[in-house]
């Protein structure tokens, strides 16, 4: 969010970014702006879904009546996906998952976070030989 900001991104930057990285935002808040570190274009894949969610009446089991009671929605991101070259893992939520479901009958429902706090590069190694369509693993 603040690295396509420019060196002073908008406020409404700032506001997204604090909902999403709280600890980030307060230690910009804190600190005065510091640097924003470079992202280094990560894969990331996120879904939104929206729905509706019913009460159904049933009588000797068929459904006679159903009630739309409630909006659904859910948000799901995943930050960093391994396998893209040149993404390295050197710093503390370079890969995150976070999963977050609303719903218009309970409000904020659930929120589930994820990361990765430590971790280094990996690869098949040295005993790794890739022929043709068949890969194999010298022992």
């Amino acid at each position: 969010m603040l690295e396509h900001g420019g060196s002073s991104p908008p406020l409404w930057r700032e506001i997204v970014s604090t909902a999403i990285t709280p600890s980030m935002g307060i230690n910009r808040f804190i600190f005065h702006n510091r640097e924003i570190f470079p992202g280094h274009d990560p894969a990331y894949y996120s879904r939104i879904q929206v729905g509706f969610s019913g009460t159904a009446k049933t009588t000797r089991a068929s459904t006679t009546k159903l009630r739309r009671n409630e909006a659904l929605t859910d948000f799901s991101i995943d930050y960093g996906l391994p396998g893209k070259p040149g993404y390295t893992y050197t710093r503390p939520f370079d890969y995150f998952n976070l999963k977050a479901t609303a719903s218009s009958a309970n409000g904020f429902e659930s929120l589930m976070t994820r990361g990765l706090l430590v971790g280094k590069d990996y690869q098949a190694g040295e005993k790794y030989q890739e022929s043709g369509a068949v890969r194999q693993l010298r022992l």
